[in-house]
């Protein structure tokens, strides 16, 4: 069963709508609102399902994912497996500097990946089958596993992926101090009650794609405040419960599915219990 939220939308370059205002298209101000905002931006520990926004604002990644999930270059501009899908071989790019000043290259992505491997967090399995990482030239990189892992490179897409600047890797800092290479930076001087604020990043290496100028994102649990502030402008999208809510007020919505409900069963050799080794049982 998938679960999943609508996402509504009034302004063009996110999710086409129709409602009566625009706040970005005036000012170059992107407005969104969240349910639940991020509670740290510590890769290890943060959450780039629900809190995905503030993940792609502050940090970019080795690999990203094109519109059918396929795996593409971000800040590696190439990658291929060995035959036998245990050694992973990137080239980095040239000329990408952190927020810090410090340069990107095969030893900074390194120490992200070896401290991602060696950190307790929600998101540690991501480098559960990586034996080794090895800089085999100043931007190249080879990922050795211990065994095949087919959700690596989706996940080099997401949270092992995004790259901090080595300096700030482990500090209490990070949690609340992005130091990343992402399209924006966090305003902490201009963050608000409830509103947390990104600027573009001057240095980023693809500005063209990202339009907006700043990101703002509020912290909205209610679907009628959502609604209203779409209405009159003051917000661009968000998301709501119930799509129903936005249909009468004249504002489009996309559904996006935000999680999975099942039961996998896993131990189809019966290891663990020789019963689930008969299709019958399963």
């Amino acid at each position: 069963m998938i679960t999943g939220l609508a996402a509504v939308a009034t302004a063009a370059g996110l999710v086409s709508g129709c409602g009566t205002g625009s706040a970005a298209t005036d000012d170059g101000v992107l407005s969104l609102a969240v349910q639940v905002p991020s509670s740290t931006f510590d890769p290890v520990m943060m959450d780039c399902e629900s809190g995905r926004l503030y993940c792609q604002a502050a940090y970019d990644t080795l690999l990203h994912r094109d519109p059918h999930g396929d795996p593409v270059p971000g800040m590696a501009s190439d990658f291929e497996y060995d035959p036998s899908h245990t050694s992973l071989h990137l080239v980095l790019r040239d000329g990408i500097a952190f927020s810090d000043g410090a340069p990107f290259d095969a030893q900074a992505a390194k120490a992200n990946l070896d401290g991602f491997a060696s950190r307790q967090g929600p998101n540690s399995s991501q480098a559960a089958q990586i034996e080794s990482v090895e800089a085999t030239a100043p931007m190249e990189l080879e990922i050795r596993l211990s065994a095949p892992d087919p959700a690596l490179l989706s996940n080099l897409a997401s949270n092992l992926g995004m790259m901090a600047s080595p300096a700030a890797l482990g500090t209490d800092a990070l949690a609340t101090a992005p130091v990343g290479s992402g399209p924006y930076l966090l305003d902490t001087a201009g963050a608000q009650n409830g509103v947390d604020r990104f600027v573009r990043n001057p240095d980023y290496r693809d500005p063209s794609a990202y339009p907006f100028d700043e990101v703002e994102v509020h912290e909205i649990s209610d679907s009628n405040t959502v609604i209203n502030g779409l209405t009159v402008g003051q917000l661009d999208a968000g998301v709501i419960v119930s799509p129903d809510m936005a249909d009468s007020a004249g504002i489009s919505t996309v559904q996006v599915d935000t999680g999975w409900v099942g039961l996998i069963l896993a131990d189809r050799d019966g290891r663990l219990q020789p019963a689930l080794a008969d299709t019958r049982v399963r």
